[in-house]
């Protein structure tokens, strides 16, 4: 959809049209409102197809101020996109996170933490083509309760994984896990004060 001009100047003719044009797009959505990439060669899509390349947790209630059950969210994020940012802030979970294959949630750095209230697993995924970066994970509470052998990250019969810039402190089992996994790369990692093992492979 195109419209004759947006730029209101004295003498400025808004016609019939053009305001049926803006109604419906109001009306329908990003739907209807076409987004052409500031570069040679680049392919015009639509605002919507455009914002849904990226999702934040944000855009599905996550409200990352550690007080707050953020698991719903957070998964429905990873559910309905390929590529979830987390924003800065301190996210509660209290049960496990899946990133599913071809998923990634990338975080602003160390600012961005997820708190792990559960006794199991923190982000998981059994997928491939995965990506987890630029994040912290955070233990809470106490260690009773908390399972052996699960890590605060933990990979399972996942491939081609890619676990890059993330921190992890007070994991009630090991830091970051992974069982019968193959191409994995972990790197740029800090893990202090866990339970079991720092990292297990």
């Amino acid at each position: 959809m195109t419209f004759p001009s947006t730029v209101f100047v004295p003498g400025t003719t808004i016609t019939h049209e053009w305001l049926n044009g803006v109604n419906n797009a109001i009306v329908d959505g990003s739907a209807n409102i076409n987004y052409t990439p500031p570069f040679t060669d680049s392919v015009t899509t639509t605002v919507g197809n455009k914002l849904a390349q990226t999702v934040s947790v944000a855009d599905f209630g996550a409200v990352g101020d550690g007080v707050t059950d953020d698991t719903a969210a957070i998964q429905a994020a990873l559910d309905a996109a390929k590529q979830v940012f987390l924003p800065t802030g301190n996210y509660m979970i209290t049960s496990t996170v899946s990133i599913p294959s071809g998923g990634a949630l990338v975080g602003e750095g160390f600012g961005s933490i997820i708190t792990n209230n559960s006794a199991y697993r923190g982000v998981y995924t059994g997928g491939s083509s995965v990506l987890i970066a630029n994040l912290r994970v955070v233990g809470s509470g106490s260690a009773a309760g908390h399972v052996d052998g699960r890590g605060a990250i933990h990979l399972e019969n996942a491939s081609k994984v890619v676990v890059n810039n993330v921190s992890v402190y007070g994991a009630r089992s090991t830091g970051i896990s992974c069982g019968t996994c193959t191409d994995v790369e972990i790197s740029n990692f800090i893990i202090d004060n866990t339970l079991e093992h720092g990292l297990y492979l």
